[in-house]
């Protein structure tokens, strides 16, 4: 499941950066080329990115992504600022209540990292610097936390029910910086394919290697085979919301939030539960919330690939039957 986790992962970037760059094309030509063909175009950089062999020489590349998204940011919310309505005229929890299991599950998927953390930890020559109650993964979390909760926060403040799955497509496009952003964007969540692609090579490539060996070709097929499916998988589904949801109702939930909370109880199990049973009580909290992203997201978010699907096909089939 692990790495069905990330291999969707992939085909998830794939889309969101291909979108980027097909927002900017289609403002500038009449004849944009389809975003099938921009994400098949995206496939073969992905394969080079994902030739590099180690976390390390992928730092630059990271360094590189970070850049992107903060000038992103930084322009975002300037237009957030720009034109902001007053705060009474937004509901405080939203109209549509549906919404709300497709919002858990996109948010556990931009938050989840449980692939990520060990192998990194792994390759660390002081983990302890990563994995510390003030170590980089803490300090990083909520940095992350916090931009995520006030890029959503303002997003829905400015744009109210007309935001978009993409907060930059709230954007005026006619503006030479909001296409900046997202040209920006495209390029930060590409340099973060191959962070994410070592966790499906790590535990694709041992069970092969023992079969065929630990040569250079097969780790080089073994590479170009993922990338190249999941950049086809892509190609066939180029659908983000919808995609996106699912893989955090249906993977990341039991990854990132069940099995942990199961885990960790059973191996602490004689260190109680704390004064008041506080501990089992914040289990069986994190535990609920994960079994309803699970049941709820899932549902919903599969409902909106149906529906997304017979829209596509129902549009190509009204095409095709035109004269």
């Amino acid at each position: 499941m692990l790495f069905m986790s990330y291999y969707l992962t992939l085909s998830c970037y794939a889309v969101i950066s291909a979108r980027s760059f097909y927002y900017v094309i289609e403002m500038h030509t009449d004849s944009a080329p389809t975003l099938r063909i921009g994400i098949a175009c995206l496939i073969v950089p992905m394969i080079l990115l994902c030739y590099i062999p180690h976390y390390k020489y992928l730092a630059p590349v990271s360094m590189v992504a970070n850049i992107f998204v903060l000038a992103a940011l930084l322009i975002t919310y300037y237009y957030f600022f720009c034109g902001l309505p007053s705060i009474s005229e937004r509901d405080a929890f939203g109209t549509d209540l549906i919404k709300y299991p497709m919002f858990f599950s996109i948010t556990i998927f931009g938050m989840m990292f449980i692939g990520v953390i060990m192998p990194l930890a792994n390759t660390m020559k002081t983990p302890e610097h990563l994995v510390s109650t003030f170590g980089l993964f803490n300090i990083g979390m909520t940095v992350i936390t916090f931009l995520n909760g006030f890029t959503g926060f303002m997003g829905y403040w400015r744009y109210g029910d007309e935001v978009e799955g993409s907060i930059t497509l709230n954007l005026p496009g006619e503006k030479i910086e909001c296409q900046v952003v997202n040209v920006f964007i495209g390029v930060a969540v590409f340099c973060s394919i191959g962070v994410q692609f070592f966790v499906c090579h790590e535990i694709a490539y041992e069970p092969i290697a023992e079969k065929y060996g630990r040569t250079v070709i097969v780790d080089y097929v073994i590479r170009t085979v993922i990338v190249v499916t999941a950049g086809g998988l892509a190609v066939a589904a180029p659908f983000i919301v919808p995609f996106v949801s699912i893989l955090g109702a249906f993977c990341f939930s039991v990854l990132g939030i069940m099995l942990p909370i199961i885990l960790y109880r059973l191996i602490y199990w004689e260190d109680g539960f704390g004064k008041l049973y506080w501990k089992a009580i914040k289990d069986i909290l994190v535990l609920l919330f994960g079994i309803a992203a699970l049941i709820f997201g899932t549902a919903s978010s599969v409902e909106d690939v149906i529906r997304v699907f017979k829209e596509e096909f129902g549009s190509n089939s009204t095409t095709t039957a035109a004269p």
